[in-house]
């Protein structure tokens, strides 16, 4: 018997059976297969059946049989993710090949649905849709294959890069005019230049959307290093109370390291201006008389308190002579 993790050998790339869509009908048919086969090429499912006698590394199998059995596997596994009509006409297939091409007999669009199909999609085509030109080129060109395929007859060349330039959208507008202001043409000049080439455009469109990605990059570092910058100065400007910003306008004495005053009108570094301050705010003048009266009563406090002269050496305790040996020796100068 086959086991159950088969499908799933560790050294294939892991695609769960769950990531393919379930098949609804011809509106989803292209995306199936483009999941399914995804699907069948990490697990090796499309490898043809193998011819030789049982090895020892398929455990004394026949390695027909063992292919047989992880085809049938398969099939039962992307069955599973197929509406109930397919499902019926699938259920006699026991091989992926097989099993892929009645999916494809029965859901592929054919004939004028095909058509109709691609034409509205090349209709709706649009930047907007893809993440970068090169998958808007792509698409693109795959799809005005399938159309010119379908009708028999290559689309004019205009008419193609005329759609294809009015599907890049807004934001390549001021280069499209530069573009075409630089003596580009849509149609061919008789006996002049020739019209531009599809190809041509959609190389310039990639190189526009490259330089525009390198603006973009360029704008971000430069608000970046703007907003440093700003942050910077905010903190050069940070006064002495933490967060309490300082313009640089605002007032700040040195002496003093507040903002009340500044340097020029600070009475201790100009004493000439004290007069006309007690006149102008005798308030004010009061105050500052207090505090230098408080201050100089600190001072004074702590001078006096200070060892500037050295404390007198007490004498010595004199020696008790009421009686004993002591009283003996002092008594007859011993």
């Amino acid at each position: 018997m086959t086991s159950d993790t088969e499908l799933d050998t560790p050294d294939k790339m892991t695609f769960s059976v769950k990531n393919i869509p379930i098949l609804e009908g011809q509106e989803n048919y292209e995306v199936f297969v483009k999941v399914a086969n995804t699907w069948i090429l990490s697990h090796d499912l499309d490898i043809e059946a193998p011819e030789g006698a049982a090895t020892r590394s398929s455990g004394g199998r026949d390695p027909r049989t063992i292919w047989d059995r992880k085809q049938l596997k398969a099939c039962g596994q992307l069955r599973t993710r197929l509406c109930e009509l397919g499902q019926d006409y699938t259920e006699k297939d026991v091989t992926i090949e097989t099993m892929m091409l009645t999916i494809k007999d029965n859901f592929e669009l054919t004939g004028d649905a095909a058509y109709l199909k691609a034409s509205g999609e090349f209709h709706k085509l649009h930047l907007d849709n893809y993440k970068t030109v090169d998958l808007y080129n792509k698409n693109f060109n795959e799809l005005l294959t399938r159309i010119e395929k379908f009708q028999g007859v290559k689309i004019c060349r205009p008419r193609a890069v005329d759609k294809y330039v009015n599907g890049l959208g807004v934001a390549f507008h001021s280069w499209l005019s530069s573009f075409w202001n630089a003596g580009n043409t849509l149609l061919d000049i008789p006996g002049g230049k020739k019209g531009v080439l599809l190809r041509f455009i959609m190389r310039e469109a990639v190189a526009q959307e490259q330089r525009m990605a390198k603006h973009d990059a360029d704008v971000k570092y430069t608000t970046a290093l703007a907003a440093l910058q700003k942050a910077s100065n905010a903190i050069d400007q940070q006064g002495p109370h933490g967060n309490n910003k300082r313009k640089p306008d605002d007032k700040w004495c040195e002496v003093h390291k507040w903002g009340r005053h500044d340097n020029e009108q600070c009475l201790t570094l100009h004493p000439e201006l004290e007069e006309a301050f007690k006149i102008s705010n005798p308030t004010g003048y009061a105050a500052r008389q207090r505090k230098k009266a408080k201050w100089s009563t600190k001072n004074n406090t702590a001078t006096k308190a200070s060892p500037s002269t050295p404390a007198p050496i007490p004498a010595p305790t004199p020696v008790s002579t009421s009686s004993g040996y002591f009283a003996r020796v002092v008594e007859h100068n011993i």
